[in-house]
């Protein structure tokens, strides 16, 4: 709810809200207690080791329609050509490689 609220504000000129930068709201030891590896691999590569100096983890409030709403999965039977996905079995995302290796019927067979 809060999204389309923010949706609605930025619609009425009012201030883009943002969320809270992850890197001024958590600790590295408080990232090491997240419960999924990706998300504690992110905050590690994308906030410290590999931060680039025009990033940060802000994005609007606003975005979390679509972020939400986003799943890879649509139109890949629309990829007509060879596909290749590798996912290792402990990822935190295989089933999002699965689901769309499922659904890639267009592909062509190059064995």
């Amino acid at each position: 709810m809060d999204a389309y609220k923010a949706r609605e504000d930025e619609l009425s000129g009012k201030e883009v809200r943002y969320t809270p930068n992850m890197l001024d709201t958590m600790t590295p030891e408080e990232a090491e207690k997240m419960p999924f590896d990706l998300y504690k691999d992110g905050y590690v590569y994308y906030g410290i080791t590999h931060k680039h100096t025009g990033s940060s983890f802000a994005y609007t409030v606003s975005s979390n329609i679509d972020l939400f709403a986003f799943d890879a999965r649509v139109g890949m039977e629309m990829i007509d050509q060879p596909l290749l996905m590798i996912a290792g079995k402990c990822a935190d995302t295989l089933y999002m490689t699965e689901g769309c290796y499922e659904r890639a019927t267009g592909t062509k067979n190059c064995s």
